[in-house]
C-alpha cells in the first residue's frame, strides 16, 4: 500500500477495502497513519480476536443468515424447498442423507457430499440474490439431482469449466494462513469443535474442515499488528445487518477498535453494503470527497 503511494508520488492516498480488504486497510492505516487521506472499510473483519475466534464468529454469522433463509422458505408456499412449512427439518434430513449416500451430479464431476452441500449453502449466504438458486438446488437435490448444488459449489471455488479453476482460493490460504496465528495443528483445531457446534449447529463442521488447511500450513504466520488507526483521522466502517461473512458485530468491533472509527449500518442480507443503499452510499461518497467533514459515530440506513 505504501509502496503504491510512493510510486504515484502522493503524500496521502484514499483507500476503499471490501471484506478482507478491510483488514488490509486497517493495518495500513495503523502502520502509516500520516499517509491516510481517507479510508473506507466495508464488511469489516473483527480485529479484536485472533483468527480462530474470527472463524467461529463467521460460522455463526452464516448460520444466522441461513436460519433466516430456511424460515422464509418455510413461511412461503412459493419457495421451491417449502416442504409443507418445514424447510428446516427437510434440510437436516437432506444433509444427513448426503453424509451417508452422496448424490451424483455430472460425469467426471464430484457427487454432492455433505461438504459439497455445505459449501453451496455458504456461497448462497453471501447475497440473498442467490437464494432462489439455492431453493431450486435443494429441491432438485431432494429429487436426486445434484447439479444445482454443484453449480453453487463451483461458484464458491471459482470453477471455470473444462477442468480449470481460478486461483482465488489458493491465494486466500497462502495469504490468510500467514496473517494471524491460528491453530497449531489439527488436534488443536478440533479441540474447538464444541465452540463451532455451539456457534453454528448446521454449518460449523464444514468450517472446521476448511480451517484444517491453515492448521498444517508449512510457513509460520507473522506477528499480527494491533489495529488502532491512531493518527489517521476519521475512518468509515460499513456493515450490513445480515452479513454472513463479516457479521455486523465484527464490523462494529472494527469501528470501536479504531481511534476515530465512524460506523455506517445498512439494512440488507448480503456481504458488504456499498451499492445497496442510497443513504449509505451518500455517506461514503461525501466522506471520500471531504474526509475532514465531521461524521456521526454511527449512521443507520
Amino acid at each position: 500500500m505504501d509502496s503504491i503511494r510512493q510510486a504515484v508520488g502522493e503524500d496521502t492516498i484514499s483507500y476503499f477495502g471490501f471484506s478482507y480488504g478491510s483488514e488490509l486497510g486497517a493495518v495500513w492505516a495503523t502502520l502509516f497513519p500520516d499517509t491516510v487521506r481517507a479510508a473506507v472499510l466495508d464488511g469489516a473483519a473483527d480485529p479484536t480476536v485472533p483468527y480462530l475466534q474470527q472463524n467461529i464468529q463467521q460460522a455463526g454469522g452464516f448460520e444466522e443468515v441461513f436460519a433466516t433463509f430456511l424460515a422464509q422458505c418455510s413461511a412461503n408456499t412459493a419457495c421451491a424447498f417449502h416442504n409443507g412449512g418445514d424447510a428446516e427439518g427437510a434440510f437436516d434430513t437432506l444433509a444427513a442423507a448426503m453424509d451417508a449416500n452422496p448424490t451424483p451430479t455430472e460425469d467426471g464431476r464430484p457427487p454432492v457430499t455433505h461438504g459439497v452441500l455445505m459449501t453451496a449453502v455458504a456461497q448462497a449466504m453471501y447475497d440473498e440474490g442467490y437464494w432462489p438458486d439455492l431453493e431450486a438446488a435443494l429441491a432438485d437435490l431432494q429429487a436426486g439431482d445434484g447439479r444445482g448444488v454443484l453449480a453453487l459449489y463451483d461458484s464458491y471455488y471459482g470453477y471455470l469449466g473444462g477442468g480449470t479453476w481460478a486461483d482465488d482460493l489458493e491465494a486466500y490460504f497462502a495469504i490468510g494462513c500467514l496473517d494471524d496465528p491460528g491453530s497449531t495443528g489439527p488436534d488443536d483445531l478440533y479441540s474447538n469443535e464444541s465452540a463451532f457446534a455451539e456457534s453454528a449447529p448446521r454449518l460449523g463442521r464444514s468450517w472446521m474442515l476448511e480451517l484444517t488447511i491453515c492448521s498444517v500450513w508449512p510457513v509460520e504466520p507473522v506477528t499480527p499488528v494491533v489495529v488502532t488507526g491512531a493518527g489517521a483521522g476519521q475512518i468509515v466502517v460499513m456493515g450490513t445487518t445480515g452479513d454472513a461473512a463479516t457479521p455486523l458485530q465484527s464490523t462494529r468491533n472494527m469501528a470501536n477498535a479504531l481511534e476515530d472509527g465512524r460506523l455506517v449500518v445498512v439494512t440488507a442480507d448480503q456481504h458488504t453494503g456499498y451499492g445497496v443503499s442510497a443513504c449509505g452510499d451518500a455517506v461514503i461518497d461525501n466522506y471520500l470527497l471531504d474526509p475532514t467533514a465531521e461524521l456521526p459515530l454511527e449512521t443507520t440506513c
